[in-house]
């Protein structure tokens, strides 16, 4: 089984790209990722020694990503895709599991909270999207969404200088932030305090129940989530057909 297509090495990737800095956490999560292949026979020492740390801040770094300790880390490696099976059984238990992510979603979405919230970002002109490489399709396809109602948007990556956000919202601009584990707005608390300070509007489309749900468009806080790529960008789309449904019903 290759150990690269699992929801720990996800996580893992997902968490080596936000980083700015070479600190102990990059260099767990880089010692991690070398050793992906050794899952689930590694241990927290060897982990510790290799990244020059200590065994608590190995602890601590597993629970910023989610687990309760390093024992469930090293044991997430369950792969998203069946590869034991045939061709069409994979490809048959791919689809229902994807039938039922979409049933489940539809479901849980609270229709009537994102509505209320579209009424007040289609209010405001422009639309400025803060993204991250991961989540391009479903931005792009969010930017086209909103063009098409005569709205004027913008795509940015959301490490911009800030300075080029805060010359687009000057007027009445509205900023839409993804941050699917909500890690982003904790390392840049400064630009989320001078939106705060200017009276910005904005939102954030995250999975973090910790945000503030006034400024919150949510996705499921569900592990499945962060197994994959596919998986979070299916969340993000599934939530950017939810908006198109529901401006549709705005005209």
């Amino acid at each position: 089984m290759d150990k690269r297509c699992t929801p720990v090495y996800f996580k893992l990737v997902d968490f080596l790209a936000d980083c700015r800095h070479h600190n102990a956490n990059y260099d767990i999560a880089k010692t991690l990722i070398e050793l992906i292949h050794d899952f689930p026979d590694i241990y927290i020492e060897q982990i510790a020694s290799k990244a020059h740390t200590s065994v608590s801040t190995v602890t601590k770094f597993c629970k910023r990503l989610g687990y309760p300790s390093f024992k469930s880390l090293k044991e997430d490696i369950l792969p998203y895709i069946d590869q034991s099976t045939d061709i069409q059984t994979t490809i048959d238990s791919f689809i229902e599991k994807d039938h039922c992510l979409t049933q489940d979603f539809f479901k849980w979405i609270d229709f009537a909270d994102l509505t209320k919230k579209l009424k007040k970002i289609i209010s405001h002109q422009p639309i400025v999207i803060l993204n991250s490489s991961y989540s391009d399709p479903a931005s792009n396809h969010l930017r086209s969404i909103f063009e098409v109602h005569h709205l004027s948007t913008y795509l940015l990556n959301r490490d911009v200088d800030d300075s080029i956000l805060f010359d687009l919202i000057k007027q009445q601009g509205v900023v839409l932030i993804i941050s699917l584990t909500g890690r982003w707005l904790t390392q840049h608390q400064d630009t989320l305090k001078q939106l705060q300070e200017n009276h910005a509007t904005y939102y954030i489309i995250s999975a973090d129940t910790s945000i503030d749900p006034k400024h919150l468009i949510a996705l499921p806080n569900v592990s499945s989530l962060f197994h994959s790529y596919y998986h979070s960008n299916r969340y993000l789309n599934l939530l950017t057909i939810t908006i198109e449904i529901a401006l549709n019903h705005l005209d």
